[in-house]
């Protein structure tokens, strides 16, 4: 397990991201990667994705309801959903190239 702490939000504190690097219990789309932000006095599900094992993710300089995207196996953007606890949902978009994987590192 890989715990990287980032402020996606721009909130200014940091959310984690839990990569499960488990190689015999990832998949075809790769490990499973967990997004957790702090609210109140809980740690929330923001978003649940895939991360290609060893390739890790890259944050780019766009945002979508506030969050920063970025791209892992696919690439991940936000949309505003009150109805969730972070208030966003994670949304999986097309899949990225091996090649435009990689380790994490901000797009800026």
């Amino acid at each position: 397990m890989a715990v990287l702490r980032v402020d996606l939000d721009g909130d200014g504190r940091n959310e984690l991201v839990l990569y499960a690097n488990l190689m015999p219990y990832c998949g075809s789309a790769g490990c499973m990667t967990r997004i957790l932000g702090r609210r109140r006095a809980e740690w929330i599900t923001a978003c649940e994705t895939y991360v290609e094992d060893g390739r890790g993710l890259v944050l780019d300089s766009s945002r979508t309801a506030g969050w920063r995207n970025f791209r892992g196996t696919y690439r991940v953007t936000w949309v505003a959903d009150p109805a969730r606890a972070a208030g966003v949902g994670c949304v999986e978009g097309e899949t990225v190239d091996r090649v435009e994987q990689g380790r994490v590192r901000t797009g800026r």
